[in-house]
């Protein structure tokens, strides 16, 4: 890439193309942004956001425009035009958020909940009309989280789990809890809980529509780091271990392959493990060829996937996993 990233976001654009922005580079939030062709492996500098950011949402629109949201402690939001290649302001958000949960809704709405904001976590959330152009507060949730994970359900219903919301004096106070947003009546309702709290975790929507869940930070752990994993089911609302990782991770990336199967990588070292939901087991994958943390996966349209950012050594190398 042009610039070392960790936090950056990645966005299959509808032509192909990924649009990779914002992110730490060299102890800083930036607002650069670079657009990878995977017709030419290269990578290419676009217009720069109008805000830095790190650690932010970003959601492909219907129309193929590109939200960006939260991320530096602002209200602000931008759109990415890929025609134009350039930032514009939209509305401002109801809340300046950082480490939410963002998904993009079966109607082309964006739904954004939780986060910490700047009185602090948060239980908020909102989505934003990309016809008006303008965000609409949704009711809130039971609990405020950072760092939740939300899925997208095959019914259009919204999956929020866990996250964390405070300090105990040693460690963060991390949340079982899950709650589910139905965007027909903007409301939350309760839902089973995780067998494990977590934070810093990461999430899948199986072909089943079961979403498998794994990872993240637990005080509890080993080393404050989970390697189990778990299976809710949308239609009875429980959760059931899975078999567990082969190694704890938080940080990381999990992506839904073409066959199936979910590949996770990074969280730290250079390992990536391959959950395979026919024998509900994980078994180690390929090495990276660099170690990485808080990187982008990118599902590319020739089924490849592409890794970028995240080096733990800083510098702004990039790569494929073919499956």
């Amino acid at each position: 890439m042009n610039a070392s990233r960790i936090g950056a976001t990645a966005t299959l654009l509808n032509d192909g193309r990924v649009l990779i922005a914002g992110g730490i580079s060299r102890g800083a939030a930036v607002a650069s942004a670079e657009i990878f062709s995977p017709y030419t492996g290269l990578f290419t500098p676009t217009g720069s956001m109008l805000s830095p950011r790190a650690y932010q949402t970003a959601t492909l629109l219907p129309d193929g425009r590109v939200l960006m949201v939260g991320g530096t402690g602002t209200h602000a939001a931008e759109i990415y035009n890929p025609t134009t290649g350039k930032f514009g302001k939209t509305a401002t958000m109801k809340d300046n958020v950082k480490y939410q949960a963002a998904v993009g809704l079966l109607d082309g709405r964006v739904f954004i909940a939780g986060g910490i904001s700047s009185v602090g976590y948060t239980a908020r959330a909102e989505y934003y009309n990309p016809s008006s152009g303008k965000f609409v507060r949704a009711r809130g949730m039971a609990a405020a989280r950072e760092h939740p994970v939300a899925a997208l359900l095959p019914d259009g219903r919204v999956l929020v789990a866990g996250g964390d919301n405070g300090d105990s004096g040693k460690h963060p106070v991390v949340l079982s809890s899950a709650e589910i947003y139905n965007p027909n009546t903007s409301r939350f309702t309760k839902t089973g809980s995780m067998n494990y709290g977590r934070s810093h975790f990461a999430a899948v929507t199986l072909q089943s529509g079961l979403v498998l869940v794994m990872g993240g930070i637990n005080p509890s752990a080993y080393a404050g780091i989970l390697a189990t994993a778990e299976l809710f089911d949308p239609s009875t609302g429980h959760w059931t271990p899975t078999g567990s990782m082969n190694i704890g991770r938080s940080d990381f990336t999990a992506t839904l392959l073409p066959d199936g199967r979910v590949l996770v990588a990074g969280g730290g070292d250079n390992t990536t493990e391959l959950y395979d939901p026919a024998t509900g087991q994980f078994t180690m994958g390929p090495l990276m060829i660099a170690p990485r943390v808080s990187q982008t996966t990118t599902l590319l349209a020739d089924n490849r996937l592409l890794m970028a950012g995240g080096n733990v050594f800083g510098d702004n190398g990039a790569e494929f996993y073919n499956p």
